[in-house]
């Protein structure tokens, strides 16, 4: 059916009751599949071996898939690749790419292609970018308020205390608003070359996080611990009460909960 010219007409036919066939026209279309002994039409639908696969946003959950089926599509987390997956389950790669095959032909898949991960990748770093560079700027404003430009000394030792990754990704972080673009695609470019866009976005998170707990260290030495108290607190209200910044809660509540944890370090170290 490659290749069939197919056409469609409409007519009653003269088929009496008893001959009537009441089939499921999904689990039909399984078994039809399922019953396919092609290895190179699977192949053809399938990139290749080190071809990514996600979860499809509109997943049919009432597909009555088999075991194996299932069990493979669980482990479709749009990270692992075709070979991994065999490597995992163990399964015959000419299966795989049945199943596969399958899959896509009910819409329970879809292919990543290069540009699809690089996409959504950037797009989850310039949430958790924005957020964190206003978080850094209300502490600018209040170091700025009392040592001036020295301020940009401090950042820069406080980067320079980073783990080595932390410090190559930070190595053009400027506060600057009006440079916010530059600082923003020059972060992106670092930070997607580490490796997946989950190892990714957890060394974003964990070397904002550092950084903010740096420079407050570095405020309560300095400045005293009234202020970095004060800091943090107008850190956790901005959070909490601007709107733009409650839409992910999830996020919301892992940030508040390290600006929390530095305030009891602050104070505990007294």
């Amino acid at each position: 059916m490659v290749t069939a010219d197919l056409g469609f007409s409409e007519a009653e036919l003269s088929i009496s009751p008893i001959n009537y066939l009441d089939s499921n026209i999904v689990q039909l279309l399984l078994d039809t599949i399922r019953a396919i002994k092609d290895p190179e039409l699977f192949k053809k639908h399938i990139p290749g071996d080190n071809t990514v696969f996600a979860p499809s946003e509109e997943m049919k959950v009432n597909t009555p898939l088999s075991p194996s089926e299932q069990a493979l599509l669980s482990m479709i987390d749009g990270q692992k690749t075709v070979e991994e997956l065999k490597t995992e389950t163990g399964m015959e790669m000419e299966d795989i790419h049945k199943i596969l095959y399958l899959l896509l032909c009910f819409g329970l898949i879809v292919p990543m292609t290069e540009d699809a991960e690089k996409g959504e990748g950037a797009e989850q770093y310039v949430e958790i970018i924005n957020l964190y560079l206003d978080l850094l700027r209300i502490i600018e404003a209040y170091f700025k308020k009392e040592v001036g430009r020295e301020f940009e000394n401090i950042l820069n030792t406080c980067r320079e205390e980073l783990p080595s990754q932390s410090k190559e990704i930070f190595q053009s972080l400027v506060l600057s608003s009006d440079l916010q673009k530059d600082v923003m695609r020059d972060i992106i470019s670092r930070i997607t070359s580490v490796g997946t866009m989950t190892e990714g976005r957890l060394l974003l998170l964990s070397s904002f996080n550092k950084l903010i707990f740096l420079l407050i260290m570095r405020m309560k030495k300095v400045l005293g611990i009234g202020l970095a108290e004060s800091t943090l607190n107008e850190m956790m209200n901005i959070l909490q009460y601007v709107e733009k910044y409650r839409q992910d809660a999830e996020m919301m509540n892992y940030i508040k909960g390290n600006l929390e944890d530095y305030l009891n370090q602050i104070k505990s170290r007294t």
